[in-house]
């Protein structure tokens, strides 16, 4: 359940993102900057914002393509033998054994 659920945050967070690059690089289309540099600065900014934006979208698949098979055949831990457990656990069993003297 926690991985779909990280799963679901950073698709959000990649949406986010991917939302910001496109803001930035529809400002230096549409123009509006005073200098050079600005218009530098906001395309370095925007392609952060892609990078990061597929990068959580990577980590986004990667967590799905984990969780969701673990939900779906609801896996569990099976529970311990109760032979095993008589002596201690596998600690009590090897702690028990012990080697003859000559």
């Amino acid at each position: 359940m926690a991985l779909v659920g990280a799963a679901l945050a950073t698709g959000t967070a990649s949406a986010y993102l991917a939302a910001q690059g496109s803001a930035k690089n529809d400002a230096i289309r549409n123009g509006g900057f005073a200098h050079s540099w600005d218009i530098e600065q906001a395309a370095q900014e925007g392609q952060a914002d892609n990078q990061l934006a597929v990068a959580s979208a990577i980590l986004s698949a990667a967590c799905l393509a984990v969780g969701v098979p673990l939900l779906a055949l609801n896996l569990t831990v099976p529970p311990a033998d109760p032979a095993t457990r008589a002596n201690g656990g596998p600690r009590g069993m090897i702690a028990s054994f012990s080697l003859p003297l000559e």
